[in-house]
């Protein structure tokens, strides 16, 4: 009998929690990746570059960053098997006819290559502000398994696109692997990958995401980008590098202590080297900054009054933030008349933040076109939800999950 009871309550378990995954065939996800290049003279070259990746039904725009201002993007249809390439600094346009059809979303693996086992593991690590889990992926033609660390919850089934993470039961908040020398280069003694989850959400209307704004300003260029490869690489070149985010060097730091036969380098990353992006934590005062909001009136970190003031960071076409909404609304009718404030941060425009009020009740205080004090405050998970006490200290920050009710009324209560 109790072996049956066990049972039974073995499968409601299991049951609950597939029925509390969520499984996404539309998304967009965007990562910060590092290439750390070791050359066989004993230098080391560091590359960054942000991707994005939007999926539908039977599209995808895969856009890289490899410099500030200059990106590339692939426009990806599964039904036609057909590859458009778009490159732009932001002052010139060119568009391009691939030849070949490419349908892999995360490019880290060879052509040719294939996942030979994956792995779950009982390890767990916090990152970025997520709870992860980890996993090892043996892949063909490398030498060592690729090490993904993942947050359970949601699953990424793309509907016609390769995936190589698909036995993943969830989504990589980080991937660390070494490539080592696939391409023979004489000058190289192997190359060294950090993947790193930058934002992930599913959005209201994926088309916004997943088609190329603006087709008509580009160029349309004979040929495939390989075949225009001067001017490609010319413009590819110009522009300021991406700088490294801490949490990379963190990550790099971990990889290079577990790894015993790891030789000393001044040129590798090292904890001393690691300074924090985000300029707040819990406890810290915020850095000075001011935005204009659009009810008139303006913000300012030095002129916060004796209030308890929280601070929420959102998009019109996140469908998070706009699920904890109704929760906001409530605590700006419950905290009414007692000295606590509410405003709200997004970089998106005037127009599309008016469009989207005419439709949805959001009661904070907005400032919109912020994206210069996302970028101070190091912001790069929606929604997130911060709360100043009446010092101007940061006293609460949420990590990524959507708020409850009670949560933040405590917390406002508690500061009061």
């Amino acid at each position: 009998m109790k072996q049956i009871l066990s049972l039974f309550i073995s499968i409601l378990l299991a049951s609950i929690s597939i029925s509390a995954q969520i499984i996404a065939t539309d998304f967009v996800v965007r990562y910060k990746s590092l290439k750390q290049i070791e050359y066989t003279n004993g230098k080391i070259r560091n590359l960054m570059l942000n991707e994005e990746i939007a999926v539908d039904k039977q599209s995808a725009i895969i856009t890289t960053e490899r410099r500030k201002g200059v990106k590339l993007a692939s426009q990806l249809n599964c039904l036609l098997q057909q590859t458009k390439a778009f490159l732009s600094d932001g002052y010139d346009y060119y568009s391009y006819d691939e030849s070949n059809y490419d349908n892999r979303l995360i490019k880290i693996i060879p052509r040719n290559g294939s996942v030979e086992s994956t792995e779950l593991k009982d390890d767990t690590k916090l990152i970025n502000g997520r709870y992860c889990l980890k996993a090892l992926m043996k892949i063909t033609g490398y030498a060592s398994p690729l090490e993904i660390w993942y947050e359970k919850g949601t699953l990424l089934k793309p509907a016609c696109f390769d995936y190589v993470f698909k036995d993943i039961p969830g989504i990589p908040v980080a991937i660390l692997f070494d490539e080592g020398n696939q391409y023979n280069l004489s000058i190289i003694q192997s190359i060294y990958n950090v993947y790193l989850l930058d934002t992930f959400f599913i959005p209201t209307n994926i088309a916004e995401y997943a088609e190329i704004k603006n087709p008509e300003k580009y160029k349309s260029t004979t040929g495939s980008l390989q075949q225009s490869a001067t001017q490609a690489q010319k413009m590819l070149a110009a522009g300021d590098e991406i700088e490294m985010p801490s949490q990379i060097k963190e990550l790099l730091v971990y990889a290079n202590k577990k790894t015993e036969s790891a030789t000393p380098s001044k040129n590798k990353i090292t904890d001393q080297d690691i300074k924090p992006d985000s300029p707040f934590g819990e406890g810290s005062k915020l850095p000075a900054f001011s935005a204009a909001l659009l009810s008139g009136g303006k913000f300012e970190t030095s002129n916060l009054g004796d209030n308890v003031t929280i601070l929420n960071f959102w998009f019109t076409s996140c469908a998070p933030c706009i699920k904890e909404m109704p929760v906001l609304n409530a605590l700006v009718d419950s905290f009414a008349g007692k000295p606590v404030s509410f405003y709200a941060f997004t970089y998106e425009k005037t127009d599309e933040v008016e469009n989207f009020l005419k439709k949805k009740q959001f009661k904070f205080n907005h400032a919109v076109d912020a994206k210069s004090i996302i970028d101070k405050l190091g912001v790069s998970q929606y929604p997130l939800t911060i709360i100043l006490d009446k010092k101007g200290l940061v006293r609460y920050i949420s990590q990524s999950e959507i708020i409850t009710y009670e949560q933040i009324k405590n917390q406002i209560n508690r500061l009061l």
